[in-house]
């Protein structure tokens, strides 16, 4: 959750730097009540998503915190008392949801999922709508060439074989691979 005391955090800012590996990370936050600036800062990032942001009522606030590393970004976001509609296409990539508070609603492939207080989805590269409602969550988003590169090598099947069939993980040891994953990108992009 973002510190809301701090006038720091508040407006736009980013930075960019290298590793001790020479990979190079961005860095970019954003802290505002108004719905209009976060879509600017989100679409300046995610060209290819459409947005709709809805505020409950006053009192509505909205934090991001992106960071990116190569083939990975990693995204922290907070909506108070507000909505955010996000229309995904199929793209060349995946996206790992961990919802600490608040609601995720899927709709992808003519299914629908609902997910209330904390836990991990996956949201497939075949295109989806995804609203978060008064959630605190993080997404790492992965290229879709990396994924089907480690499921091969992990696995033994050929890429072609990959399907994604579910947008939870299939065990606990999936989940927490995830959320290592997360904290990873979040790590290695500072």
């Amino acid at each position: 959750m973002p510190d809301r005391g701090s006038p720091d955090r508040r407006g736009s800012r980013g930075a960019t730097g290298t590793d001790s590996q020479g990979q190079v990370s961005r860095i970019s936050k954003l802290f505002t009540r108004e719905a209009d600036e976060h879509a600017a800062y989100l679409a300046s990032r995610y060209d290819d998503h459409q947005r709709r942001l809805r505020p409950h009522t006053q009192g509505s606030e909205f934090f991001a915190e992106v960071a990116e590393l190569d083939g990975l970004t990693y995204a922290r976001t907070s909506y108070t008392k507000a909505t955010v509609e996000t229309i995904c296409p199929a793209m060349p990539m995946i996206f790992v949801g961990h919802l600490h508070a608040g609601r995720y609603h899927l709709r992808w492939r003519g299914g629908e999922m609902s997910m209330v207080g904390k836990g991990v989805m996956l949201f497939p590269p075949g295109g989806f709508t995804h609203l978060n409602d008064c959630t605190d969550n993080s997404v790492v988003t992965v290229r879709l060439d990396v994924v089907l590169r480690v499921a091969e090598e992990s696995s033994g099947l050929n890429r072609d074989q990959v399907r994604f069939t579910g947008v939870t993980p299939i065990s606990e040891n999936a989940r927490r691979q995830w959320l290592a994953t997360a904290a990873y990108a979040r790590h290695a992009g500072r």
